[in-house]
């Protein structure tokens, strides 16, 4: 249900920006359309055949119907994106990257099941995840495995298909690339949710958090960091004067790209800080205050990954005069109410943190950091210094980051059942 409402929404947004800007293919929907006609199609039956109600036959036959037709489900998807991958050019699409609604789906995907797992005491490989450790780790590598040569197939017809459509042994190779790519980028996404999984698993009776809890809190300051420094690399090249800056010829072009690599950061961030949410939530009391935040920041978390991948398509449909009153009046108007939401979530985060589990006070230092570093971008901007403001707000935003990862992990256990009533799970 989630995946063809997004889909909806996505597909709506993308197919009026390519009728509007005049060069609408029809391989470009092909993806959504499957989704939305199988998708739908699937929530009709199983809403006719299984009624509310019923007895555990019922269940079990609902329980089958839908995992059957779960997996039909995906190999449709995926093998529909991968078989049109040699007629979609860039022109064809308008701009827009061929798996960039696969790329939100994955997000909001890994979202959804931390949370699902997370909430009901379930770990990821929970069928093995209390064996050895040599054994579960040569178990996820089978996995990992069997993944290389499910993928394999589609994507060697793909390069078959551009090789005999277009001769083009060039396209085949990237085809062949893009396999690559893809098959290690979904490996250690696994690896690492099984090492967080493993490890969380292992020492959830020290009175800590979780190891994996902390790994996975520090894994995230790698691509914070990283997206901090394309963001000021981006407002380099935007602001100054690109004569000065050696090797630069095509200004456009680095923009663009560096603007891709930060939406794919993005949508790397946000499933990641996901699953740090749902760890903790798995830790503490439910239906603590705490608890309630959480909820609430991976609400944020999937609206966030849907504006990360919409907005670069619905300013693809404006023209410039429309895209300067969109930067001029809008933008700023979203940049405050994105402040706003993120000062107050830290405040109420930091706040249960410190009330309901006895974590430092020295907290309270990053929501007035966070201010402060804010109130000076819009002062430098406001000069017309944006790198200034920008290197600025950065900055401490690391800065508070690493100092919430160091807080988090020297934190020397929960408070007893008698201390407010806040109990370790």
């Amino acid at each position: 249900m989630l995946t063809v409402l997004t889909t909806v929404i996505y597909a709506f947004s993308r197919t009026a920006t390519l009728f509007i800007r005049g060069n609408f293919h029809s391989f470009s929907t092909y993806t959504e359309a499957v989704i939305l006609i199988l998708g739908i199609g699937i929530l009709l039956t199983g809403a006719i055949i299984f009624r509310k109600g019923g007895d555990e036959r019922t269940a079990y036959e609902r329980h089958s119907f839908y995992e059957r037709a779960g997996k039909v489900f995906i190999i449709a998807v995926l093998g529909t994106y991968i078989l049109t991958i040699p007629f979609t050019t860039e022109e064809m699409l308008g701009g827009f990257s061929a798996n960039q609604l696969l790329l939100l789906l994955e997000a909001l995907g890994c979202l959804y099941l931390f949370y699902a797992f997370k909430t009901r005491q379930i770990n990821f490989n929970y069928s093995f995840i209390a064996e050895d450790k040599q054994i579960y780790y040569r178990r996820v590598f089978v996995i990992i495995g069997c993944l290389w040569v499910g993928l394999f197939v589609p994507f060697i017809l793909a390069a078959s298909l551009e090789l005999t459509l277009y001769k083009s042994p060039a396209g085949a190779l990237i085809i062949f690339l893009a396999y690559i790519s893809s098959s290690v980028v979904i490996s250690l996404e696994y690896l690492f949710i099984s090492l967080v999984e493993k490890t969380s698993y292992d020492s959830m009776s020290n009175g800590h958090f979780a190891l994996g809890t902390r790994i996975a809190l520090l894994a995230l300051l790698f691509p914070e960091f990283c997206a901090a420094v394309l963001q000021s690399v981006y407002v380099y090249f935007v602001t100054g004067d690109l004569s000065d800056i050696p090797g630069t010829h095509e200004s456009g072009t680095v923009i663009a790209v560096i603007s891709q690599w930060q939406t794919s950061l993005e949508l790397l961030i946000i499933p990641l800080a996901g699953l740090v949410v749902c760890h903790l939530m798995s830790q503490i009391r439910r239906g603590s205050f705490l608890y309630t935040v959480c909820r609430v920041e991976m609400l944020l978390l999937a609206l966030s990954a849907l504006a990360t991948t919409l907005v670069p398509v619905w300013r693809e449909a404006l023209s410039y005069e429309s895209l300067r009153f969109w930067l001029n009046n809008v933008v700023p108007y979203t940049n405050f109410i994105s402040f706003v939401i993120i000062l107050v979530m830290s405040i109420l985060f930091i706040y249960s943190l410190v009330k309901e589990l006895g974590i430092s006070r020295a907290l309270w230092a990053i929501p007035a950091a966070y201010a402060i570093a804010t109130a000076a971008n819009i002062f430098f901007t406001s000069q017309n210094m944006l790198r200034a403001g920008t290197y600025v707000s950065y900055t401490v935003e690391i800065v508070s980051f690493a100092f919430l990862v160091i807080v988090i992990w020297r934190y020397h256990g929960f408070k007893k059942e008698n201390d407010n009533g806040i109990d370790f799970i």
